[in-house]
């Protein structure tokens, strides 16, 4: 027995035994009362609920106990899809040789390109459509100060950065 088994059985246990100790009476109504309480009048222990107690704990116990799945505390992150068979199907990855070569591609692109298409590289979806929304904005704020040679070096290095994230990648997965 595992300690997820160990401890449902315990916790069962322990219900049925606070349950023992703090039983339902009947003295013309139902209540319950602690069983070595003092009792006054015609009082008795309702032991038709009781045995009904004992039941409903012991079939919750014996349900967590069989469960084939697994209980992930209510404190702790889930991980992956609630329902596997309904998940998104899986894009396959990307090439990424191919991808590590077409960002120095890119980043070199960025260098040569002349003042009058910078603007227009940042519409581009092949272009300005592969950096973040970070970067996209600092390189729109540096083409509206038109500082054509401070977005170069700025986009260039982004690729860069990005090109030698996947080669990064690329060693950890040997691909």
């Amino acid at each position: 027995m595992d300690t997820k088994h160990k401890t449902i059985v315990w916790v069962g246990v322990a219900l049925v035994l606070l349950a023992g100790i703090y039983p339902p009476w009947f003295h013309g109504r139902s209540s319950y009362n602690w069983l070595f309480a003092r009792a006054y009048g015609t009082v008795r222990v309702d032991f038709t609920r009781l045995l009904i107690e004992w039941i409903m704990i012991g079939a919750f116990s014996a349900g967590l106990y069989f469960a084939p799945v697994r209980i992930r505390p209510f404190w702790k992150k889930r991980t992956g899809a609630p329902f596997p068979q309904f998940a998104e199907p899986q894009r396959p990855a990307p090439n990424r040789a191919v991808e590590e070569g077409e960002l120095h591609r890119l980043a070199e692109t960025a260098l040569d390109m002349p003042d009058k298409d910078i603007p227009g590289a940042m519409e581009d979806k092949q272009f300005g459509g592969r950096l973040s929304k970070g970067v996209q904005n600092t390189a729109k704020s540096l083409v509206e100060q038109q500082n054509w040679d401070g977005w170069r070096d700025f986009i260039a290095g982004a690729f860069e950065d990005a090109a030698e994230a996947v080669a990064k990648a690329n060693s950890k997965t040997g691909a």
